[in-house]
């Protein structure tokens, strides 16, 4: 099954109230990598393996209404869960296979852990 294409941009915008955007999104590729310490030459010059692009990641945090740290608190939304996608997330398993509802339920993992280390701020 081929990936749909799909052509992103990512802009914030402050609005018309607020003197601050607390608004942060990430676009990423999401694709199996290894990066090469060192090597006998096989690859040539390469740094990095990369596998083919198993999907894309687009992450939006709006800011939390002008409340006190809502521009620190919608950036480390962002932050959190793209590291925990990538450091505890076996998302490359369920991408282009019947693991949609894997998928989903890990996303969700990432956002409730996300939801505790931000509570763990306050």
């Amino acid at each position: 099954m081929s990936q749909p294409l799909i052509d992103a941009y990512g802009l914030t915008d402050v609005g018309r109230i607020r003197e601050i955007n607390q608004d942060h999104f990430l676009i990423g590729h999401l694709a199996k990598a290894m990066v090469i310490q060192d090597s006998s030459g096989v690859f040539g010059n390469a740094d990095a393996l990369f596998d083919d692009p198993l999907g894309r990641l687009l992450l939006v945090a709006d800011g939390v209404g002008g409340a006190v740290a809502g521009e620190q608190a919608s950036a480390f939304a962002v932050d959190s869960v793209a590291r925990y996608i990538l450091s505890f997330m076996p998302w490359w398993r369920g991408l282009g296979g019947d693991g949609s509802n894997d998928l989903v339920a890990e996303m969700e993992s990432a956002v409730h852990a996300c939801e505790i280390e931000l509570r763990g701020l306050e």
